[in-house]
């Protein structure tokens, strides 16, 4: 049953975020939903789970945006990896730490592309005139989405009974 709800958390994140219309003012940014959703899963469920809601949430963004397959799933697996390493600390913040890890991840990702960019290819063709701004903008939305995620994610696992299995073994 986790990975139904895993299933469905993360299509409505990716088609929330495909809808969500790129703003000039915001540098282009968009909410980042899927990385919340696997924030939320490094921080409450255990390593299987959340390495398949990485890999499933990369594949998406990738989909998504104009980035090969397979760089965001990398980059979500060692972020959920990171965040899990330390899960009971996480999990013990609640919605607050979930916010904060979104905003850390989601802003991380375009700062991975620019150094790629600019050690590989010796230049940053690929970054946006305002990329300090969409940054920002990243990180801000990444708090709205981390609790929004929380919230609606804890609601779906605590309706089915998988979420208190886990917490609660």
């Amino acid at each position: 049953m986790t990975i139904i709800v895993m299933l469905i958390l993360l299509a409505a994140a990716g088609w929330i975020q495909s809808l969500f219309p790129p703003l000039m003012m915001l540098s282009q940014a968009r909410p980042p939903l899927l990385a919340a959703v696997v924030v939320f899963y490094a921080v409450y469920f255990p390593t299987p789970v959340m390495v398949t809601a990485a890999l499933l949430g990369g594949i998406l963004y990738d989909a998504n945006s104009l980035l090969p397959l397979g760089v965001s799933a990398l980059y979500y697996c060692i972020a959920g990896g990171i965040i899990h390493n330390h899960q009971p600390f996480w999990a013990e913040g609640g919605g607050l730490s979930v916010a904060v890890l979104t905003a850390l991840t989601a802003a991380g990702q375009p700062l991975i592309m620019l150094f790629t960019e600019m050690t590989v290819w010796d230049r940053a063709d690929g970054v946006p005139g305002g990329w300090m701004r969409q940054l920002f903008a990243v990180a801000v939305m990444g708090l709205l989405a981390g609790l929004v995620t929380i919230r609606v994610a804890i609601r779906l696992h605590r309706m089915t009974g998988t979420l208190e299995e886990v917490v609660n073994p």
